[in-house]
């Protein structure tokens, strides 16, 4: 090739590096090209392990490519339930790597979650913020630390999800700053199914020091709106458990109770009301009892309004009457009233 075809053969590139100078792209056709790239292959980057051992991030990934395992995302089921299956994030990888070597085409899943991952998990990672949103005071939690989440994560991505399908933005998490001394702001607000479902997980894990002190920790979580009946019903089941928590941890729980509005407290009790009375008179009685508020004797008189009115069946005033008089609670002035309505009743 000659000189002038040489120039020649630069000439279309030229103009096209001119014209891109001259117009550039707008910010639409800028994001639809990122969508579009992420779309082709959404976890090209992400999912490559690096050299560096101490590096964790590709464990983010794995855990993500799980949860689409479990929403049978992937369109060849056969890669969905090993990959659900698989024991480790190594194992996954193993998995996923024997499947697609080092990339997942776009084409290998459902076009509705395929679409999801791309507005969630790529294009400004909210997915990223709301993981690291539950290590408020580890900047780079262990692969194990990160695995041990999952259940956590996976309540998250759902309610993610469902936001998504009802028409809401994917806006990222707020992460928890550290200040110098170390301390955490406090964590992302949660949505309340999410709250509930992340209690359920910590309460079953809290058999060791470091469960506890994260199922009691979780208390302290914050709502994005004010905790609601079922928030509150949720609550008030934990003093169900048996065998039941530490006393000591429960007091988290009793804190959370005391901050609940006296009208929606009643509701709760008065819905769970039976059950409490069938598995823990201690809760049944402990729980009527307001916690953090000694109540006046009108709003005692609600409460066994509000009571009857939800069991009419079964005469739940006069059984909290009887194990107040059990407990030798005459003379305590909520219960005396209660025994008092129960007497008026009989």
């Amino acid at each position: 090739m000659d000189s002038q075809e040489q120039l020649d053969s630069l000439e279309p590139l030229c103009r096209r590096r001119t014209s891109v100078i001259e117009t550039p792209p707008t910010l639409e056709e800028f994001m639809k090209a990122g969508n579009d790239f992420f779309r082709a292959s959404p976890f090209f980057l992400r999912l490559t392990k690096d050299e560096d051992p101490s590096d964790t991030n590709w464990v983010l990934g794995i855990i993500f490519l799980r949860w689409l395992a479990r929403n049978h995302a992937f369109l060849d089921a056969s890669v969905g339930s090993t990959v659900a299956a698989a024991p480790s994030p190594t194992d996954t990888l193993a998995c996923i790597e024997a499947a697609f070597q080092d990339e997942i085409p776009g084409t290998a899943f459902d076009p509705e979650l395929l679409e999801f991952t791309v507005r969630y998990f790529c294009m400004a990672a909210p997915y990223f913020s709301d993981f690291f949103s539950l290590f408020p005071q580890d900047a780079m939690p262990s692969p194990d630390a990160m695995w041990d989440k999952q259940e956590e994560v996976y309540a998250i991505i759902d309610s993610r999800l469902r936001s998504w399908r009802n028409g809401e933005p994917l806006v990222r998490a707020v992460l928890p700053m550290t200040d110098q001394q170390g301390d955490a702001e406090p964590a992302t607000p949660l949505d309340a199914d999410v709250w509930i479902s992340t209690l359920a997980t910590l309460s079953d894990a809290a058999v060791t020091h470091e469960g506890c002190c994260a199922y009691a920790d979780h208390f302290y979580t914050p709502l994005t709106k004010p905790a609601s009946v079922e928030v509150v019903l949720a609550v008030m089941k934990e003093f169900l458990r048996n065998p039941p928590h530490d006393a000591s941890v429960m007091c988290a729980a009793e804190n959370f109770l005391s901050d609940i509005p006296f009208s929606r407290y009643v509701k709760a009790y008065s819905i769970l009301a039976p059950d409490l009375l069938d598995a823990s008179s201690d809760a049944a009685l402990n729980l009527f009892n307001y916690p953090g508020c000694e109540l006046t004797p009108r709003q005692v008189r609600q409460f066994i309004k509000k009571l009857r009115r939800c069991n009419p069946e079964r005469d739940v005033v006069g059984e909290l009457a009887q194990l107040a008089i059990a407990w030798n609670s005459e003379d305590d002035e909520t219960f005396s009233i209660v025994i008092e309505a129960a007497q008026k009743q009989g």
